[in-house]
Formats: C-alpha cells, structure tokens, sequence
C-alpha cells in the first residue's frame, strides 16, 4: 500500500483539498483508495458525504491513530492511503509523517505559509523521512492556478536538502 500524507502546522494552506484531488485521481487507477481525515473537523469526511459517499475513494474511520489506520487498511489489502491532517497538532503531525510513505506539504506563496512549513520539515528530518535509498519522501506542493481550469496542484522540487525552507 502507498501511503501519502499532507500535513503542514498552519490552517488553510490546502491539506484537504489536495489529499481529495489526490485520492480521486488515484481512484482513476485504483479501485481501493481510502482517506483518513484526522481533522476534528473532519472537513475531509464532510468533501465526501457532498460527493455522495463513494466507494472509491472512500473514507476509512475508526482508527484512533495513523499508524493504527495504516496498519488496519494494509492488512486488508487497500491501494492507497491519503492522511489529512489537522493544523497545529505537531503530535499527529510527527506521527503521520512517520506512517507516510511520502509527505506532502502544502504552502501558499507568502511568508507566513512558507514559515509555517518549518515544523513539518523539522519534524520530518527527526523522523529520518526526507528520502529513502536516495529517493525524496517529502516535497513542498504549492497551489498554482490552472489556466484551464480552478484546480490547483504544483509539486516543488525536495526540501529534503536541509535547512531552513
């Protein structure tokens, strides 16, 4: 299973609206995909119920962690899983990057959002998930407007460099 997790520190950067762009194209290739909104919120949960409750991609609940997610949707051979995480919960924030395969964070063109990307980044470097065997596991994803269309998704190239974004 291919775990994908968009996490940033700061509200309102775009965490859930790409982890939703992000599973519907997955669902395009995939037909078990499910989402994990750690949001209390629950923004993710409310995207799909609008949608009108899909089967793929779905909403997977009752997991109290990540981790617990992760493990209880690979043990029953799902495709992909997509984590949305909350703002300001650096716990489940470290956690999720730890579950993920591959972290996305999304950052808005200002100095506060890209600020703000310094807690994931961090936590992402204490959790040795910049790259495996050479491979980035992190990237920046940055809304950059479609001239075709209102969608927004842009990845950046790996932060995994070091330093301060």
């Amino acid at each position: 299973m291919i775990t994908i997790a968009a996490v940033n520190s700061k509200g309102g950067v775009g965490k859930t609206t790409l982890t939703s762009a992000l599973a519907v194209r997955a669902a395009e290739d995939s037909p078990r995909v499910a989402m994990v909104d750690m949001d209390p919120q629950k923004s993710l949960v409310e995207w799909w119920k609008r949608r009108g409750k899909s089967d793929n991609p779905t909403i997977f609940e009752g997991a109290f962690t990540a981790g617990d997610a992760v493990e209880a949707l690979t043990l029953d051979g799902w495709d992909y899983c997509l984590l949305d995480d909350p703002p300001a919960f650096l716990t489940l924030l470290q956690e999720m990057i730890e579950a993920a395969d591959f972290t996305l964070i999304p950052v808005k063109a200002s100095m506060v959002d890209l600020l703000a990307t310094h807690d994931a980044v961090s936590l992402a470097r204490t959790a040795n998930a910049l790259e495996y065997a050479d491979v980035p596991r992190l990237a920046l994803a940055m809304p950059v407007p479609c001239a075709r269309s209102r969608s927004w998704l842009s990845l950046s190239t790996s932060v995994a460099s070091g330093g301060r974004p």
